[in-house]
């Protein structure tokens, strides 16, 4: 890595989500700072910024800003500078979203700046559209203050968020309702929401998913979800059932079906994902308890 950013030359280095730098356990300050140390030292010899990129823990909404961060504390410790990206409670004309600075060693903490978001062409070319900034006013106060502004009525409990098991929940569904997932996947991209693994675990059995084991691994699937040879054989032992209905959002040979609409009729799902080349393993003996 280093023989190639070195032929390249950056400036500016971007680790998205920065918790993939760390080889252990993302929430041990100790393995974090071991794993972070590597790339500090090898930006100052290249000569370039390093911005890390992570999310919120859900749930923490009032809480001081840095100490949300998903993750050990060292992310926020080991960082120069802080930016933290607040959306409002309940989207309105009024209330833009907030970049606010949270931590700074090299100036003051506080203040930040409004700024909404808002799809362009891009220029010398029309028929391309892009996501830009819209910059608003500069603000004043702590990251706290900034942020509990805007995040004053999900804090307040008038409008409650789901649960972290109905979280964890809705992430699986949403992760495996185009088919099926490697463990390893699931599970990493889990803690890059602020789910912890035994929300995942719980979540995993009341709905049922199923795994299998492959040569490379644990694969997590629907427990509706049916492969061409499924449709026709039946390897899950759901014959009797001609049909589902399915929160997930499938693809059926007319085109995207919209969410909470029954899904297409079994043998016409096998038929698309003939169509599309892709293969789902089925005929497996689930297999749980892995994780």
């Amino acid at each position: 890595m280093q023989a190639a950013t070195l032929r390249v030359n950056p400036r500016l280095l971007i680790l998205d989500p920065i918790s993939s730098a760390v080889s252990g356990d993302s929430h041990q300050n100790t393995e974090v700072r071991r794993s972070l140390q590597p790339v500090v030292d090898l930006a100052g010899r290249l000569g370039c910024a390093v911005l890390g990129i992570t999310h919120f823990t859900k749930g923490t909404a009032g809480r001081d800003p840095l100490e949300r961060v998903t993750g050990s504390l060292a992310f926020g410790a080991f960082a120069r500078v802080v930016w933290a990206t607040i959306k409002p409670a309940q989207e309105s004309d009024d209330q833009q979203r907030r970049l606010v600075r949270t931590k700074s060693n090299i100036g003051p903490d506080g203040g930040g700046f409004e700024y909404d978001l808002t799809q362009t062409t891009v220029p010398g070319h029309s028929d391309l559209y892009a996501s830009c900034i819209l910059w608003g006013e500069a603000l004043e106060g702590s990251a706290r203050e900034l942020a509990d502004q805007i995040e004053e009525e999900k804090a307040s409990g008038d409008e409650k968020g789901l649960s972290p098991r109905e979280e964890a929940t809705e992430f699986l569904l949403d992760i495996l309702s185009d088919g099926p997932r490697m463990q390893r996947e699931i599970v990493e991209l889990a803690d890059q929401e602020g789910i912890a693994l035994k929300t995942l675990k719980r979540a995993k059995k009341d709905e049922g998913i199923v795994s299998t084991k492959l040569a490379n691994g644990w694969q997590w699937r629907l427990k509706n979800w049916v492969t061409g040879a499924d449709a026709d054989g039946d390897q899950e032992g759901q014959g009797g059932q001609e049909g589902h209905n399915s929160i997930y959002r499938k693809i059926g040979p007319l085109g995207p079906l919209a969410d909470g609409d029954p899904t297409e009729r079994r043998q016409n799902q096998a038929i698309w994902q003939e169509g599309q080349g892709g293969h789902i393993p089925g005929g497996n003996t689930p297999m749980d308890g892995e994780v």
